[in-house]
């Protein structure tokens, strides 16, 4: 269990959490963030080489990014795909 003080800040919340209801609201987002960490770690097993363990951190960020902003990752990365020429002269504006 964890013990919260009034002296205590916490500062690790990509997104917000209802404290209204205790600790509760907080833990509920960490606990969805681990799982898709250790769901990727699991599945990160199976990379053959340290270049294709790269790449699905990337697509795995891409992702989780993507979820965060409401965005659909699978509509997002199509898109992307079908115009990579933009992408590489102005990638700022194909952030998720």
């Amino acid at each position: 269990m964890i013990q919260v003080t009034p002296q205590m800040r916490i500062m690790a919340a990509v997104e917000p959490a209802d404290c209204r209801c205790g600790i509760d609201g907080l833990a509920r987002s960490c606990k969805e963030a681990l799982k898709r960490a250790i769901l990727h770690r699991k599945n990160a097993l199976f990379f053959k080489t340290s270049r294709g363990a790269h790449v699905g951190d990337l697509f795995m960020s891409l992702i989780h990014t993507c979820q965060l902003c409401g965005a659909n990752p699978f509509q997002y990365l199509t898109e992307v795909e079908r115009h990579a020429d933009e992408l590489s002269s102005n990638r700022d504006r194909w952030m998720p």
